[in-house]
C-alpha cells in the first residue's frame, strides 16, 4: 500500500483535513504549518490521488479554452503555453477546441461536455450572443472585445491605436493612412474605432486614406502600390498587424529623407529583424492569458461579483520605420 494522506497527517503532527487543506492551498492554515506539511509531503513522496479529490469536489480539474483556428499563430501559441503554465502552477489542465471563427460557442459546449470546471473563449468575430449561464461553469471572454454581462479579459486595441496616432503627430506626421481589418475581426473594429477617435481629436491631422482588408502580404502590397501614387500620399502609416506593416515598410526606399512613418500592431516576432527595425505596439498576450486565469479561477472557488471587465493596453515598441 502507498503513503496516504494518514501518513502525511501522522508525520506532520497535525489532522487529515488539514493536510488536504494545506494541498488544496487553503490560506486557513498557519504558514509554519502548512511549511511542516508540505516537508513531510516531500519527504515521505506522498502523490494525492487526484481522481478522488476530484469526485468529492465534484470538480475534474480542467479548464476549456476555445480558440479560433485563424488566431495569429505566434500570439496564439504564447497565449496557450502561458495559460498552461499558469493553470499548472494551480494544478489544473487544459483542454483545447478549435473553431472555425463562427462557432465558438459550439466548440465551448463539446468542452462543457467534457466536465470542464470553467471556460476560457476567445472569439474572432464576436456575432453570435453568449450567455455564460448556459454552460453552468464560470466562463472568462479571452481578448473578445467587451461583452455586456460577461467577464472579459482583454487588449484594449482602442487604446492601443489611439497611442500610435498620438505618437505620430509627435514625429510631425499630418496626413494619416489606416491599413487593417475593420470589420473583419474583433480586434480590426476596435483598432478602427481608435483610430477614428484619436484622428478627430487632433486638429493637426487628417485621414488620407482607409484601407480594409485581411492582414496578408497581398493586401498590404496592392495597398502600398495605390497610395503611393495617389496625388496626396500619407506621410504616415498606422496598420493592424505586424505583417502589414512589414509589407508597407519594404516598400519604401531605406535611404529616402521623404519616406513614410509606418507602425505596426501585433506579436510578430521578427518585428526587430527587418531593415529597418519595425515600431510596433506590443500586445500584453502574457499578461492577458496570466489575468484571464486568474479571475476565471476566483469565480471556480465561489467570487461573487457583477460581471468584470480587464482592459490591457498594448505597449509602443520604437524602432526605425518611424
Amino acid at each position: 500500500m502507498g503513503i496516504t494522506i494518514y501518513d502525511v497527517a501522522t508525520g506532520a503532527g497535525v489532522s487529515p483535513a488539514t493536510v488536504s487543506r494545506v494541498l488544496a492551498g487553503g490560506a486557513s492554515v498557519a504558514p509554519d504549518t502548512a511549511e511542516r506539511v508540505r516537508q513531510v509531503v516531500e519527504r515521505l513522496g506522498y502523490r494525492p490521488d487526484r481522481v478522488a479529490q476530484s469526485l468529492r469536489r465534484q470538480r475534474s480539474g480542467l479548464v476549456g479554452l476555445v480558440l479560433p483556428e485563424r488566431s495569429h499563430p505566434h500570439a496564439a501559441f504564447e497565449a496557450v503555453i502561458r495559460i498552461e503554465r499558469t493553470l499548472a502552477e494551480r494544478d489544473r489542465s487544459l483542454l483545447v477546441a478549435t473553431s472555425d471563427g463562427t462557432r465558438e460557442l459550439a466548440a465551448a459546449e463539446r468542452l462543457a461536455a467534457h466536465g470542464v470546471d470553467a471556460l476560457l473563449i476567445t472569439r474572432r468575430t464576436g456575432r453570435d450572443p453568449i450567455d455564460p449561464d448556459a454552460f453552468e461553469v464560470p466562463v472568462v471572454l479571452v481578448d473578445s472585445g467587451a461583452v455586456d454581462g460577461v467577464d472579459t479579459v482583454r487588449v484594449d486595441h482602442a487604446a492601443g491605436i489611439a497611442q500610435i496616432v498620438r505618437f505620430l503627430v509627435r514625429e510631425g506626421a499630418q496626413r494619416l493612412a489606416f491599413v487593417g481589418e475593420g470589420s473583419l475581426s474583433n480586434v480590426g473594429t476596435e483598432q478602427l474605432e481608435g483610430f477614428a477617435s484619436a484622428t478627430s481629436a487632433i486638429s493637426e491631422v487628417e485621414t488620407v486614406a482607409l484601407r480594409l482588408g485581411p492582414s496578408t502580404h497581398e493586401f498590404a502590397a496592392t495597398t502600398a502600390r495605390e497610395l503611393i501614387g495617389s496625388p496626396s500620399p500619407p506621410d504616415a502609416y498606422v496598420c493592424g498587424s505586424d505583417l502589414v506593416a512589414s509589407t508597407l515598410s519594404a516598400a519604401f526606399d531605406v535611404d529616402d529623407p521623404e519616406r513614410p512613418l509606418v507602425v505596426g500592431y501585433g506579436a510578430e516576432p521578427h518585428s526587430e529583424l527587418v531593415v529597418p527595425t519595425l515600431t510596433t505596439a506590443r500586445l500584453p498576450i502574457a499578461e492577458v492569458a496570466e489575468e484571464a486565469v486568474r479571475l476565471v479561477m476566483q469565480r471556480v472557488d465561489g467570487l461573487e461579483s457583477d460581471p468584470i471587465d480587464i482592459a490591457l493596453a498594448p505597449s509602443l515598441v520604437v524602432g526605425q520605420s518611424a
